[in-house]
C-alpha cells in the first residue's frame, strides 16, 4: 500500500504482531510467469524494434525482481514469521546459519525444541523467514527485539505472515479513533464470514482485511455500515536509502553505498541533477515513483482467474486445439491469440494493440527471411486464415443452436436448426410441462374415482359376508321335509359358490385397471422428471404426492 507519498512495509501497519490471530498458513501459489519476449521484425522500423527492446529490457528487469523473491515451498500447516534485520545487516554477506543461530539464541529455544521448525532466508528482500507448526514457538519467534551478530546486537523486526489460500482487501474512511479492537469488532463478526483479521496502515483511515479464500467481497460490513473494498496490490520493493529495487529502506543491506534512483550513478552529492529514468516502466521519473505504471504486482487473484478463464476457452474451442496440431511451428501464436480471447470477449478483429503489434512483425519477418515467394504463397495463406475464420464462425454458429437440455447433458453436436415459425426451446418446454401438469390432474381423478370404488367393493364384500355368517344357523335350524329331494340344497350351494366367484373376478379385474393405472402414472411421472429435471422441484414433490397415494392405494387393496 502507499499511503501520503510513501511506501509501507507490513510491519508499519501496527505495532502488534502482524496477522498473528489468522489461521495457520498454507503454501503460496507460485509468482505470475516471466513475460515472454516476441519476435524481432527484420523488415519493420528500426526505432521500433529498439522501442520495443526498451519494453522487453524493463520487462526482464521486473521479472528477474519476482523471480528473486520467490520462496520455497513450506509446510502448508505451518505459522510463517517474518524477521526483519535492521541496522545494515547483511544476511547474504553474514550467512544465513549465523543469522539463524543468533534467533534462535535470542528467542531461547533449545536445539530438541526447534527440530519441527524451519529458517528460511531471503537474500533479495534479506529477510529471514521461519516455518513452525508450534503456536507457542511462534509467539515466542514474534516476541524478538535484538539479535546479536558478530558481537554486536541488531534491531529487528518480527511479525506473523498472513494465511495462505486468503486473500487481502482494502477498506478507506475508517475513523483513526478505532483501536485494533475495535476493528476486530466491528469487522470480524457474523455479517463478514469471510474475513480473519484487520489492521490498520500507520495512523491513517485506511484498513487492511484479511479473507478466507480466494474471493474480496465488494463491500464489507463496518459495525453495521457497507463500505467499498478493493482489492490489495503488492508494490515492487524499492529501497528509499540506497535506491536500488528488490528490498525496503528498514532492512537494506548497504545503506552507504546509495544509488541514484534517476540515473543509477553510485554515491551521488547533494547538488546531483539528471534526467530520471524508471528502471520499471522507462518513464521520464524517479524508480518506482507514485505515477509509475510498473510499481504493482499483478494481484494473485488476477493471474488466478485468469488462468481459469483461459483454461476454460481452450477447453470449450476445440477448433484452436486442432490448430495446434495441425501447425505446430504457431504454437506461440495460438497461445497468445487463446489467452487473449479468454481475457476480453470480443473478437480478434478487435483485439488489443499487442496482438496488432506482433503479427505485422511476423509477417515481415517471413517476407525479410523468403523475399523470393511470391504472391501464390501469401494467397495460400490467406485462405487458409480465411478458412480456419470461417470454420470457427461455423461452429460457434453451430454451437449457439444448442437447446438448454443440450447443455446440461454437455452434448456437443450441433442440434437441428430452428424455422421462423417455430417456438423457443423455452416456449416449447413449457408447453411439455403444461400437457404433462394436465396429464397429470387427469391420472389424479382416475385414481381418485378408484380409491371411491375400491371403498365400496370393500363395504360390499363386508356386508356381504357378514349377512352369510348370520344366515348359516338359521338354514340349520330349519327341518328338512323327507320328500325333498337331495340336490336342491346342492344347487343352492352351487348358485351363491358362482355369486362369489364373479365378484371376485370383477375385483381382480378392478385391481388389474388399478395396476396398469399406476403404472401409466409411473410412466409419466418418469417423463416429466426427464423434461424438468432439477430446476423444476415443485414436480418433484408433486412425484412424492403421488408415490404417496399409490402406497395408500396398495394398502387398501392388500386389506
Amino acid at each position: 500500500m502507499e499511503v501520503e507519498g510513501e511506501l509501507l512495509t507490513p510491519e508499519e501497519f501496527s505495532k502488534d504482531s502482524g496477522w498473528q490471530t489468522v489461521a495457520a498458513r498454507r503454501s503460496r501459489a507460485k509468482s505470475a510467469p516471466v513475460e515472454r519476449a516476441g519476435a524481432i521484425s527484420t523488415g519493420a522500423n528500426p526505432n521500433d524494434d529498439v522501442a520495443a527492446q526498451g519494453r522487453r529490457d524493463r520487462g526482464r528487469a521486473k521479472a528477474k525482481i519476482i523471480r528473486g523473491g520467490r520462496m520455497p515451498p513450506l509446510p502448508k500447516d505451518d505459522a510463517k514469521i517474518i524477521v526483519r534485520p535492521r541496522g545494515g545487516l547483511n544476511i547474504s554477506k553474514v550467512g544465513p546459519t549465523v543469522v539463524a543461530e543468533a534467533i534462535w539464541n535470542a528467542v531461547g529455544i533449545d536445539s530438541a525444541t526447534r527440530d519441527s521448525d524451519t529458517m528460511c532466508p531471503n537474500f533479495q528482500q534479506n529477510i529471514m523467514v521461519v516455518s513452525t507448526p508450534s503456536r507457542e514457538n511462534a509467539t515466542r519467534y514474534v516476541k524478538i527485539e535484538c539479535i546479536a551478530v558478530g558481537g554486536r546486537q541488531h534491531e529487528v523486526n518480527a511479525y506473523e505472515a498472513a494465511p495462505h489460500s486468503t486473500c487481502k482487501g482494502v477498506i478507506r474512511g475508517i475513523a483513526p479513533s478505532d483501536g485494533p479492537e475495535e476493528l476486530d469488532r466491528k469487522i470480524v463478526n457474523s455479517k463478514n464470514p469471510q474475513a480473519l483479521g484487520a489492521k490498520r496502515i500507520k495512523n491513517t483511515s485506511t484498513v487492511v482485511v484479511v479473507f478466507d479464500g480466494y474471493k474480496v467481497p465488494n463491500y464489507v460490513s463496518y459495525g453495521g455500515t457497507l463500505v467499498r473494498c478493493t482489492l490489495y496490490r503488492k508494490q515492487v520493493e524499492v529501497c528509499y536509502a540506497c535506491g536500488r529495487l528488490g528490498h525496503r529502506a528498514d532492512v537494506c543491506p548497504c545503506p552507504d553505498e546509495a544509488v541514484c534512483r534517476g540515473c543509477g550513478i553510485v554515491n551521488p552529492d547533494e547538488q546531483h541533477k539528471c534526467d530520471p529514468k524508471c528502471r520499471l516502466c522507462g518513464g521520464r521519473h524517479l524508480t518506482a515513483a507514485k505515477e509509475c505504471k510498473e510499481r504493482y504486482h499483478t494481484p494473485y487473484l488476477v493471474r488466478r482467474r485468469r488462468g481459469e478463464r483461459s483454461r476454460d476457452n481452450r477447453s470449450k474451442s476445440p477448433a484452436i486445439a486442432k490448430d495446434d496440431r495441425e501447425f505446430p511451428t504457431h504454437a506461440g501464436r495460438s497461445a497468445s491469440c487463446g489467452s487473449s480471447r479468454s481475457r476480453s470477449p470480443s473478437p480478434p478483429a478487435t483485439s488489443g494493440p499487442s496482438e496488432r503489434r506482433s503479427r505485422p512483425r511476423r509477417r515481415s519477418k517471413s517476407r525479410g527471411k523468403s523475399g523470393f515467394r511470391g504472391k501464390s504463397s501469401s494467397r495460400s495463406r490467406s485462405a487458409s486464415r480465411t478458412r480456419s475464420g470461417s470454420s470457427v464462425g461455423q461452429q460457434k454458429k453451430r454451437k449457439s443452436n444448442l437447446t438448454w437440455a443440450d447443455k446440461l447433458r454437455g452434448g456437443c453436436e450441433a442440434g437441428p436448426s430452428r424455422g421462423p415459425g417455430d417456438p423457443l426451446p423455452e416456449q416449447a418446454r413449457d408447453i411439455e410441462v403444461m400437457r404433462l401438469q394436465k396429464e397429470n390432474a387427469e391420472l389424479k381423478e382416475i385414481i381418485k374415482k378408484m380409491a371411491s370404488e375400491m371403498t365400496e367393493i370393500k363395504k360390499l364384500v363386508t356386508s356381504q359376508s357378514s349377512s352369510g355368517k348370520a344366515s348359516v344357523p338359521t338354514t340349520t335350524e330349519v327341518p328338512i321335509p323327507a320328500s325333498d329331494s337331495v340336490g336342491a340344497p346342492k344347487r343352492r350351494a352351487l348358485s351363491s359358490k358362482e355369486e362369489s366367484g364373479s365378484q371376485t373376478n370383477e375385483i381382480k379385474g378392478m385391481l388389474a385397471t388399478l395396476t396398469t393405472s399406476v403404472q401409466q402414472l409411473q410412466q409419466s411421472l418418469a417423463q416429466v422428471q426427464v423434461a424438468l429435471g432439477d430446476p423444476k422441484r415443485g414436480l418433484c414433490k408433486l412425484a412424492d404426492r403421488m408415490d404417496a397415494l399409490e402406497r395408500r392405494c396398495s394398502g387398501r387393496v392388500g386389506e
